[in-house]
């Protein structure tokens, strides 16, 4: 039978099933981030090492940074989420993924500029009904709806 995705139980995680990030949004956060004096700014603040730091295991490339704060549901493939909100972040963003190093700007900048707690990527909760296997692709299409959508 199917499962009620209202009551979809989480093994290993700690909000939700998934977590969406986008690279726009990133993008927009690492340009507000403060160099260090004698820092690279190609170092692990942009880019890939960015991305890697938010652990995210959907990664949408968006031309509208925090565009999916908006978002209630989306498509993808033939896969249905609901956006169930925001992510709450801790620490650990500030920890390069790969050599363990910390820099407390990423944090600090998200503090200073978003309302409230610290938030970053969109928590999703798969809702198809389908009982048939599906797969998520890379390059697949995205289609999503706001609270202004209107329904026909």
């Amino acid at each position: 039978g199917l499962v009620d995705p209202n009551s979809a139980s989480l093994s290993l995680v700690n909000e939700a099933q998934y977590l969406l990030v986008n690279t726009a949004s990133i993008f927009h956060l690492s340009q507000q981030i403060p160099l260090r004096e004698g820092t690279d700014p190609a170092d692990d603040l942009h880019g890939d090492q960015m991305t890697r730091r938010f652990r995210a295991n959907l990664v949408i490339d968006s031309k509208i940074p925090f565009q999916e704060e908006e978002w209630n549901e989306l498509f993808i493939g033939c896969l249905h989420f609901k956006v169930s909100g925001k992510c709450t972040r801790c620490q650990i963003i500030c920890i390069n993924q790969t050599t363990g190093e910390k820099k407390k700007e990423i944090f600090q900048t998200l503090a200073s500029n978003r309302e409230g707690k610290v938030t970053f990527g969109m928590y999703l909760l798969n809702s198809s009904c389908s009982s048939y296997p599906s797969l998520l692709t890379v390059g697949s299409e995205i289609y999503y709806t706001t609270a202004e959508t209107k329904e026909d």
